[in-house]
């Protein structure tokens, strides 16, 4: 398979996460103007426990199925693909259900657990239940039908933004903003299952042996997942409990941001998966290629966060731009993250497990340690600092990983992908730069120069290019601006 399909499938994947970040951000700025900082830091809350809590008793099936789906799937098997689906689906359902009916029911017995009201933990349990789409996420990536999953995204926040943003003016508080979040998975769920059944077919089959080998495959993945939501998750929970609502709210503003940026280059890598899988040959080429590829995407963009953390922030309030160092440390660990993910995509593929788990583990690990001390000392700076400080841990980690696969890093281009922005973000820094000429500078003087150093090449940049037109048009572009191009790539 080109690269070409993974960068459009990935392109629709990333337009999702704009869509969820930018919807996101536009519901906080908007809360925030009605109720202030602590509606978010309440909502993110309870988001963050459902989420935690879903991890823990996930198993990692949603990523183990993923394997044997994009296996099928490159075979064309669509009735090996309806058997590891529904098995995975059916389980997962009857164990979320389970585990959020418990939840549920505790805050309506009137339980309160540590800083959670039982108004948290009911609702914090409805999205537990609701979280069975996932496995839906893990099909539609498989077959890069992944512009279902923006249109599915892409609805489910226009309900969201509406019926959220007006409970919470008339009065409903935290929790007309919670309903907005439940009520969007519902609706996610409508479109992204309507279409998943289109390829697997109404009958349900549920097979024994599909299921043990996705438990299997996704026991591996449930620890170092776990942790990876921990390593997220935790660190809102953690500011929580020790700083309150306020300060929780303005670091997961700030976590959203970054996450946009992240998305930006593993979205490639999280579709790279399925693709690798299903390939008998030619994996570590294609991964470093897509690995290489999402790094020179996302890490200008990382940069000019650096070098701009207030502009977003200022849009959402005042109080808001205090969290810029946070914003900026969180940027950081981006170039880190996707060189970590790119190796661990490659070795889930090969189905090198042990690897898988202690890529996990070493991200994780020392972000989970880290947070108490750190939050309690520095608040959501600190958090901020644990997280980035386990992403290069764990990009030491995978570095190691990559050599004893023999996976090769073309040193030249990591050191260019990463010191270019770097040096022009100093640059600008030290020449007081203002924002709207500074950082489209940052982005397209890295980009060109990216170009002109090869560490993207013409074939990867007009992949890249497919994604977002047809040959015919990218072709018609190509002729008019050849002697540009002929500069910055021959």
């Amino acid at each position: 398979m080109s690269l070409s399909k993974v960068f459009k499938g990935s392109f629709w994947l990333y337009l999702r996460i704009v869509t969820i970040n930018l919807a996101g951000f536009l519901y906080w700025m908007v809360i925030s103007a009605i109720g202030g900082s602590e509606i978010v830091g309440l909502t993110s809350a309870t988001v963050a426990l459902a989420w935690t809590t879903s991890s823990l008793f996930s198993l990692g099936v949603d990523i183990g199925v993923r394997r044997f789906l994009g296996m099928y799937a490159a075979k064309n098997n669509r009735r090996e693909v309806a058997s590891y689906f529904w098995s995975t689906l059916l389980f997962y359902m009857v164990l979320h259900v389970s585990i959020g009916l418990t939840i549920t029911g505790l805050g309506l017995l009137g339980v309160s657990i540590s800083n959670f009201t039982p108004e948290m933990l009911i609702y914090a349990g409805i999205i537990v239940m609701l979280n069975f789409t996932v496995v839906f996420d893990s099909l539609l990536i498989s077959f890069l039908k992944t512009k279902v999953l923006f249109i599915a995204a892409l609805a489910g926040n226009l309900v969201k933004l509406s019926l959220g943003i007006t409970l919470v003016m008339l009065g409903w508080g935290w929790i007309g903003a919670v309903i907005g979040y439940v009520i969007f998975m519902p609706v996610y769920a409508l479109i992204a299952g309507r279409y998943s059944l289109t390829i697997t077919g109404l009958a349900a089959i549920f097979n024994l042996q599909a299921l043990k080998e996705t438990l299997k495959a996704g026991y591996v993945s449930w620890l170092p997942e776990t942790i990876t939501i921990l390593g997220q998750y935790l660190g809102v929970l953690t500011l929580f409990g020790l700083k309150g609502a306020s300060e929780t709210g303005s670091y997961y503003v700030t976590f959203a941001i970054a996450s946009v940026v992240y998305m930006a280059g593993f979205s490639i890598l999280n579709i790279m998966f399925p693709v690798l899988s299903g390939m008998e040959d030619g994996r570590k080429r294609m991964g470093w290629r897509a690995t290489k590829v999402s790094l020179a995407i996302a890490t200008p963009m990382a940069f000019a966060l650096i070098a701009y953390p207030e502009v977003l922030l200022s849009l959402l309030g005042k109080e808001y731009i205090e969290a810029s160092p946070a914003l900026q440390m969180l940027a950081l660990s981006i170039p880190a993250a996707l060189l970590t993910a790119g190796v661990n995509s490659l070795v889930y593929a090969y189905g090198m497990y042990t690897a898988v788990l202690t890529l996990g583990l070493a991200v994780n690990l020392p972000r989970i340690a880290a947070y108490a001390p750190f939050s309690s000392m520095f608040g959501g700076l600190g958090t901020a600092l644990s997280y980035t400080s386990g992403a290069y841990i764990g990009l030491a980690a995978a570095l190691m990983v990559a050599r004893r696969v023999g996976l090769k890093i073309n040193a030249k281009h990591l050191l260019l992908a990463t010191l270019a922005p770097l040096g022009l973000t100093a640059l600008l820094y030290e020449l007081s730069v203002p924002w709207f000429l500074g950082a489209p500078v940052l982005l397209a003087a890295s980009y060109m120069l990216y170009l002109k150093a090869k560490v993207l090449t013409k074939t990867e940049l007009k992949e890249l290019s497919y994604a977002f037109a047809s040959k015919e048009t990218v072709q018609r572009a190509y002729a008019k601006l050849r002697p540009i191009l002929a500069y910055l790539i021959e």
